[in-house]
């Protein structure tokens, strides 16, 4: 791990805006990279914040990757291809991703956990990220109407050339 060295330039945690950042290292899932990218797998840099404990790719994901991605989205093709690169991701994973009874178990589940951390109350912002179309967050009580990735996509497309942060800086919860 490479701790990064403060400078006027220093980028800042897309989460909670830290300049207190590490450099690691990892590999750009198959899947991803073949589907969204239309490249083979890299070695890109992994950022990790000392202050929030978010951890992410430092890529540059165009609105293009984007739309590639979710395309057929838990359709035929984007089982076959996802399949094909994670073999866990079974037909019954997919299907069952969508289904209202395993939702409503996964935000019970959440709505458990959150409240055996003291995290009952109202929320700021909250943020999906790769929540389908942030079913997760329906049940939550947020001062701004509940950010998904696969809305601002839909909305607008625009929130999306800034790769680095389309979201509100300080989050009240991340999922």
């Amino acid at each position: 791990m490479q701790a990064m060295e403060a400078s006027p330039n220093q980028p800042r945690c897309m989460c909670c805006g830290s300049m207190a950042l590490s450099r690691e290292w990892g590999v750009l899932s198959a899947f991803f990279a073949v589907r969204a990218q239309r490249k083979s797998p890299e070695v890109a840099a992994v950022m990790r914040c000392r202050n929030c404990g978010s951890l992410y790719f430092d890529a540059l994901i165009t609105p293009d990757d984007l739309q590639r991605l979710y395309m057929d989205y838990r359709g035929d093709s984007y089982f076959r291809q996802r399949h094909e690169y994670e073999p866990w991701y079974s037909r019954k994973l997919n299907d069952a991703m969508g289904n209202d009874f395993a939702l409503l178990a996964r935000r019970q589940a959440m709505a458990k956990a959150l409240a055996a951390c003291g995290l009952t109350g109202d929320f700021k912002t909250a943020l999906d990220h790769g929540g389908d179309r942030g079913q997760m967050l329906q049940d939550l009580k947020s001062a701004e109407r509940p950010f998904t990735i696969f809305r601002a996509l839909r909305r607008c497309r625009a929130l999306l050339r800034s790769p680095r942060r389309p979201w509100p800086r300080r989050l009240g919860i991340l999922f």
